[in-house]
């Protein structure tokens, strides 16, 4: 069972995290199928009701109840929302004028690590003292809770307290106890520059981007650990359907593939948006939570906006499957294909790993190249570095990923400084480049998709 390092910041508690990749060697063929190729092999094997263009989902992410009449709607992913929230805000407290007021007000390492972890490990858990819904984290002398200052919704009103985001929510619970520990040396980094005498350097220093390793991996390889090895895994994809519980508006098995949809962070009615609009979708103020676009989806998004011949179509691929899946998971008994429900789910979710690693894989192409061309660019060969580990990261924590173990050791190991050792780093810089034409080879890009990756 492989292990792998990730950067170890610079810091008293000099601890790494070793994060578990559990290696398949049998891949699973249908996670190599796509929506083009199912249909053909399900013909060629004589099930012709087993057919997905019998599904006609909706153009938005909006389903009814089939377990409560009285509810207008059985979708509830603030559970998932309510995560990439707190990174968001977490991503804006890490470079804000406020952590730097703070640590240097109150001189003390522990005190801005604690304010750090009201976000991580308080969040709007009910049991944590100084909660964001409880405690405004800005200022405890407000009785009001905390404004939500990460994302612009509803333009700047939208606090913890509000009814589209989930009480009793972390960030510490979706990880592992390594990342939880990697997480609090990252912070440690973090505190020890918010309290030093110089405002310019809020999360950068020994040549690593904290902010960047840290929000990173929390909205990179997070969702996707949930994702691939919890809520679409074999065992919750084998969740109670059954519509005689009006306890809840919502299956079990609707929820755990809503709960997906929500970690894709992307607007409920991304079918029916331009990419630009789903790429803006962090720019512009929007009415509610569910229109907002998280950073993975905005990514993802972008990597096809660039493909030239528009090949890369990773957005749309992924939000029809959830679509489709999701109305699948939904059919009523006297549908031609409800006899095949299970089948047609099972499908739908191995094609929505499948897209989604590709789109993690098209995006870890995009910050190996920009590491290779920064090189001379501290702040920018820092952040893209960071993320082209934490993108490898996120790939190789799904069991079933085609990356190669040597590939993933060469994206994940130390970088080379050029003001230490320019020859060394050109040598490093040179395996890049031959991960990047692994990584183009391993999941079939085109070189017209790669060169637009930039």
């Amino acid at each position: 069972m492989p292990k792998f390092d990730t950067i170890l910041a610079n810091n008293e508690l000099n601890a790494t995290l070793n994060l578990q990749i559990i290696r398949s060697k049998s891949m699973n063929f249908l996670k190599k199928l796509t929506p083009f190729t199912l249909p053909f092999l399900l013909a060629a094997c004589g099930n012709d009701d087993l057919d997905p263009n019998d599904i006609q989902s909706p153009d938005t992410y909006e389903f009814t109840s089939i377990t409560d009449p009285s509810a207008t709607s059985s979708v509830d992913y603030r559970e998932a929302t309510t995560r990439l929230t707190l990174i968001k805000e977490l991503e804006y407290l890490i470079e804000s004028d406020e952590l730097q007021a703070f640590g240097q007000e109150t001189k003390s390492k522990e005190a801005v690590i604690a304010l750090l972890n009201r976000v991580y490990d308080g969040g709007t858990q009910l049991s944590y003292s100084n909660n964001l819904m409880d405690v405004n984290l800005y200022d405890e002398a407000s009785p009001a809770p905390t404004q939500v200052k990460g994302i612009n919704v509803n333009d700047n009103t939208l606090t913890f307290t509000d009814n589209s985001l989930a009480e009793n929510i972390n960030l510490k619970d979706a990880l592992s106890l390594n990342a939880n520990l990697q997480i609090q040396n990252w912070f440690i980094s973090i505190a020890l520059l918010a309290i030093d005498d110089d405002d310019t350097t809020r999360f950068s220093s020994f040549g690593y981007d904290y902010q960047a390793l840290i929000i990173g991996y929390l909205s990179v390889v997070m969702p996707f650990d949930q994702v691939s090895n919890h809520l679409l895994s074999t065992n919750n994809l084998g969740a109670s359907n059954a519509r005689d519980d009006s306890t809840t508006p919502y299956t079990l098995l609707e929820h755990n593939w809503d709960l997906a949809f929500g970690y894709f962070g992307t607007s409920t009615s991304a079918k029916i948006k331009s990419l630009d609009a789903i790429t803006n979708g962090q720019e512009n103020s929007v009415s509610h939570i569910n229109y907002y676009v998280f950073d993975f989806a905005a990514e993802t998004a972008q990597r096809d906006l660039q493909s030239t011949l528009r090949e890369a179509n990773f957005s749309q691929s992924l939000i029809e499957l959830f679509l489709d899946g999701r109305t699948t998971i939904s059919l009523n008994e006297t549908h031609d294909s409800f006899s095949n429900q299970s089948t047609l789910i099972t499908n739908y979710a191995a094609d929505i790993l499948y897209h989604w690693e590709r789109a993690l894989a098209a995006t870890l192409i995009y910050h190996t190249k920009n590491t290779i061309t920064n090189r001379y660019s501290a702040d920018e060969y820092n952040y893209h570095w960071a993320m082209m580990t934490i993108y490898a990261q996120a790939i190789a924590i799904y069991p079933n990923s085609a990356i190669t173990d040597d590939l993933l050791t060469s994206l994940t190991k130390d970088k080379v400084d050029p003001t230490t050792n320019l020859a060394s780093q050109t040598t490093y810089l040179g395996t890049l480049v031959d991960a990047e034409r692994d990584t183009k080879d391993i999941y079939g890009f085109s070189s017209s998709d790669v060169s637009s990756w930039q």
